[in-house]
Formats: structure tokens, sequence, C-alpha cells
């Protein structure tokens, strides 16, 4: 039993780096962003989401998100996900938040504001650290919707997206 657990752990991260960017996130590869809560008039998503293999061959999303509306305040994050039986999952990270950048009101965060808001969105983060979250992704016409477990327990939040080229001038706003 032993011998079974050391060799899952050192080719765990072998599966991980061997992961494409395929099933759910297939129109990754191609180039396709996620925009989530699309606004269709104005071009404009709550989230939009990026996903690239990295280096050693793991998955990197790159998520820019509006985290307040007045003022606008946006944020944006990287961090690995993988691929699991369909599922896109992460594990939080508080590194993730140290890590974060910000712009407000279009303009890059000053050091004392990327500080202030670091600390906060940490904070907001905190409960979450350290858990799993997966995603699923069902097609409903020409858009998606996603809907999260944390922990394997389903959550009652689904969100709609759509695949977006970077070329179409879609901008993360309120």
């Amino acid at each position: 039993m032993r011998t079974w657990l050391v060799v899952l752990i050192l080719t765990s991260p072998l599966m991980a780096r061997a992961a494409p960017l395929s099933g759910p996130l297939a129109p990754a590869a191609a180039g396709k962003l996620q925009c989530f809560v699309p606004d269709m008039s104005k071009h404009t998503c709550q989230t939009i989401d990026a996903y690239a293999q990295d280096a050693s061959g793991g998955i990197q999303n790159t998520s820019t998100v509006v985290v307040s509306a007045d003022p606008p305040i946006v944020m944006t994050t990287r961090a690995p996900v993988i691929l699991h039986e369909g599922h896109v999952c992460s594990a939080m990270r508080e590194e993730d938040m140290t890590q974060a950048t910000f712009t407000v009101a279009g303009n890059p965060a000053d050091p004392r504001q990327t500080a202030d808001l670091r600390s906060h969105m940490g904070a907001a983060i905190k409960p979450l650290v350290g858990h799993e979250v997966c995603t699923t992704y069902t097609q409903s016409g020409s858009a998606y919707v996603a809907r999260s477990t944390l922990d394997g327990a389903p959550q009652p939040d689904s969100e709609a997206f759509i695949w977006i080229s970077p070329t179409d001038a879609w901008k993360v706003a309120p």
C-alpha cells in the first residue's frame, strides 16, 4: 500500500504536466477566452479567463475580474488549474492574492492601493484557501453555463459565459 502511495505522489506532477488544453478547455487551445456574464450590447464581461500551458506543461489560468463597480476596480490573478474527469479544478491559494494586480478607474493601482486591495481580497478568500473548486461547463444555446463544486459539494450559483476571441474587443467592466 505504501509503495502505491509513493508512485501516486511521484507521478501526479507528471500527469498534471501532460494535461493539454483539451476537453472543456479545448477552445482555449485555439486562443479563445471565457467571458463570464457577458453584456452583448456593451461588449463587456464581469470576468475574462484565459488558459495557457506553462513551460512545465501545467495549465495556468489568468483571470481578470470586476471586484467593485464604484469605483471600478478590476483584479487580475494567475493560478494553476488541472483537468480532472471533464472538470476544471483548482485550489485557492494565499499566494494568488499576494501576486494579484489591480486597476482602479482604469489606471494601475498605486502601491498603497495594491497593498490594501490584496489585504482585503486575501481576507475575503481566506475561508476558501486550500479547498478544491471544480467547475463543469454545459452548453445552453450559443452560451455556456459554469457550475461549481467546493470540495465535491455542489454550489447553488452558476454563471453564464461565452467563448470570445481576443481580437473581438471585449473588456472587463462593471
